[in-house]
Parts: C-alpha cells; sequence; structure tokens
C-alpha cells in the first residue's frame, strides 16, 4: 500500500462504521515527503507525499489509506517537550531569537502566551538563564502549530 495524499480526516463521515487502524508519527517525521512504515495493527504503508503535502505535515486523525472497510490514520506521537509561557512580548522575542539562533523548532501551546519546543537540557539551562520559567512535559507537537516554516539549513 502506498499512501500519496491525505485523503480527508478520520471523522469526516465518509469514514463512518469503518475499522481504523493508527499509524504512529514522530513530530520530526510529519513533514517527511518518502517514509515506510508499520501501522500499529502491523499493516505496511509506503508514503509517497507530494511537496505541498510535504510542506504542510502530516497531522492528527489525517486520513492516508481506505480500502472501503478500513482506514489509515495519522496520529503523532507525544515527546518529551519544554513549555514556556511569556509574560509579554519581550520574552517571547527572546525566546524566538535563542530558539532561531540554536536552530530549535518552536511551536505554539494551548494559549497565546504557551510554546513548546522539544526536550533538551541545554535548552532548559538556556530558557532559565533567560529570566522564564520552563517546564517538562509531555505534549504532542503538531505541524499546524510550528511557528517557522524551516525545518533545516545548511552552512
Amino acid at each position: 500500500m502506498i499512501a500519496e495524499k491525505v485523503l480527508g480526516k478520520a471523522g469526516d463521515a465518509a469514514y463512518a462504521g469503518r475499522i481504523t487502524d493508527t499509524l504512529d508519527i514522530e513530530w520530526f517525521n510529519a513533514t517527511k515527503r518518502i517514509d515506510r512504515k508499520m501501522t500499529r495493527n502491523g499493516k505496511e504503508l509506503g508514503i509517497r507525499l507530494d511537496h505541498e503535502t510535504s510542506h504542510r505535515g502530516l497531522t492528527r486523525d489525517d486520513v492516508l489509506f481506505d480500502d472501503g472497510s478500513c482506514i489509515i490514520v495519522v496520529d503523532i506521537i507525544p515527546c518529551s517537550c519544554i513549555r514556556i509561557f511569556a509574560k509579554d512580548k519581550i520574552e517571547l522575542a527572546r525566546l524566538c531569537y535563542e530558539a532561531g539562533n540554536r536552530h530549535a523548532p518552536l511551536y505554539y501551546g494551548e494559549s497565546e502566551d504557551e510554546f513548546l519546543t522539544p526536550y533538551e537540557k541545554p535548552m532548559i539551562v538556556l530558557i532559565t538563564e533567560l529570566g522564564l520559567s520552563p517546564e517538562k512535559v509531555e505534549a504532542r507537537l503538531l505541524p499546524h502549530k510550528r511557528l517557522s516554516s524551516v525545518s533545516g539549513h545548511s552552512h
């Protein structure tokens, strides 16, 4: 089986009553264009996404496969993250500058002053030195909540 695009969302009426199998994806693979994964039920799925879909990224409840009786749905695996609350624009500017300077991805959290980045001990130290109060949490880093679309660069 090969998935080349997102067919819809698991909650869409078209998929009501279907057997659901889940494809777990790590946050850092959500924008991967070509991949081969196993679903929770042991089905192998090849992924070959077009540029637009891979740029947007796969997210929770995306349907990648439908054979009429079973659908394969994406789930982004929760991971260890650093949660930071920025009290004002100056704290936010410092956070964004330092995260960007270290090429660390930064994500929106659940509120307008909450931000997430993948857990790394040196980042906790840095954020603390900025005068912020980082907290280690388990969370899903979803592509549509990423602050920048840059996923890397070369010098």
